[in-house]
């Protein structure tokens, strides 16, 4: 093999080696997304946030969504009517118990939009590594706590009427800034099913003026510690089981009469 062969073979390799490395040197950032790299051998991340190509230095890149619609909209009923959800489902509704024992599910959606300071996205890519642990791990299981926490602050009833507009605040409030720290109050009232007398607990929250929007809270909320930000909830449906159902009808009954 001569000289010049031995050359070109070697010129090849090089070649095919760069073409192949091109996708780890560079990366063209899309401006909806946020970007970690995580620089080999230091292990050190960079953030991009502005889009545009980046250098990526053969590191190993994690992308995010700068906002993602939250979707908790899944329920199945069976044959009695009763609401319920399983693990099967992608976006199951949340759950949540009134303060008179009444249960359903709330069905909406949530905007989240993710920070673009390095503290919070070193957090995230720390503690979760992908957007879709993200969601699955935190985002969800926090909604979820915030929806039940907000129950005891309404009976079944209030939660069709009057207060429906309340918990979207409630909601929102406390993923923001935490969950509320309440108490709890004893009164009686008469059950609409029974016509009977029965002792009710009822939550109220706890003021404080040093406290965001002036209520105390239980702890910090996740959202504010990894610098996320919700925006948009809505509410689009309210789903109870059959007897609180018949409870609330009942109740209304009472009302009227």
């Amino acid at each position: 093999m001569t000289k010049n062969k031995i050359l070109a073979i070697i010129v090849g390799i090089i070649a095919v080696v760069f073409l192949a490395s091109i996708p780890m040197m560079v990366e063209d950032a899309d401006r909806s997304k946020v970007y970690v790299n995580q620089i080999p051998i230091t292990g050190e991340y960079e953030y991009w946030t502005n889009g545009g190509f980046q250098w990526q230095k053969f590191g190993n890149v994690t992308a995010y969504d700068k906002t993602s619609q939250i979707w908790f909209n899944e329920v199945k009923k069976d044959k009695d009517g009763n609401v319920q959800t399983d693990r099967e489902m992608d976006n199951p509704a949340m759950a949540i118990q009134y303060n008179d024992k009444g249960k359903g599910f709330v069905l909406g959606s949530v905007r989240v939009e993710m920070p673009l300071e390095s503290k919070y996205l070193e957090r995230i890519q720390t503690h979760y590594g992908s957007q879709e642990k993200l969601i699955n791990d935190l985002i969800k299981p926090t909604l979820g706590k915030v929806i039940i926490s907000c129950g005891p602050l309404m009976s079944s009833l209030e939660s069709v009427s009057e207060k429906r507009t309340d918990l979207i605040a409630y909601i929102t409030d406390q993923l923001n800034y935490g969950v509320y720290k309440t108490t709890v109050k004893t009164i009686e009232v008469i059950n609409p099913l029974t016509n009977e007398k029965q002792i009710q607990k009822i939550a109220e929250v706890v003021e404080d003026s040093l406290a965001p929007n002036g209520i105390r809270r239980q702890e910090e909320s996740p959202f504010s510690f990894y610098g996320l930000k919700v925006s948009q909830l809505s509410i689009n449906d309210m789903e109870y089981e059959a007897a609180t159902l018949a409870q609330i009808s009942k109740q209304r009954e009472a009302d009227m009469s």
